[in-house]
């Protein structure tokens, strides 16, 4: 029953993952362009923000699980293949917008710094690079109790 409601615990990940990026990205436009609430562009940020925060969550999750149950490892290996696959996509996405523009490394470097392409960016940078350092670091704290062996 422990290991099922860990898991749970991983699930909800995903939900805290979606609801911090599209927060983070709310509260950019509420400070910078508080009238982009009235474009209907602004749907299509959230289309991009719920699935990578979405996943994004769901890596840290799984990883601190599994972390948790005695696998730095593997935790590990979910952060560096999880945060750059992420990290892949996100910079994939951000490349397909600027392929037509005049000058694309420029605007590409731009969106980066939006938070809706540069969050998830970032986000999934920092877990592949710093993430199985923090995991395999902390594998002392991460050992499971002795009573959760027999769950």
């Amino acid at each position: 029953m422990k290991t099922l409601t860990t898991w749970l615990t991983a699930a909800m990940g995903c939900g805290i993952g979606a609801l911090w990026l599209t927060m983070v990205t709310a509260i950019f436009y509420i400070i910078v362009a508080p009238d982009a609430f009235e474009d209907p562009f602004l749907i299509v940020v959230l289309l991009v923000t719920v699935p990578f925060g979405a996943v994004l969550g769901g890596v840290v999750g799984t990883a601190a699980v599994l972390a948790r149950l005695g696998e730095p490892h593997r935790a590990a290996e979910v952060c560096r293949t999880g945060g750059g696959t992420i990290a892949f996509l996100a910079a994939v996405f951000t490349l397909f917008q600027v392929l037509g523009s005049e000058s694309p490394i420029e605007n590409f470097l731009i969106l980066l710094l939006l938070p809706w392409v540069g969050c998830p960016f970032v986000w999934a940078m920092l877990l592949a690079i710093a993430g199985p350092r923090l995991v395999l670091r902390g594998n002392a704290v991460g050992e499971p109790e002795a009573g959760d062996a027999a769950a």
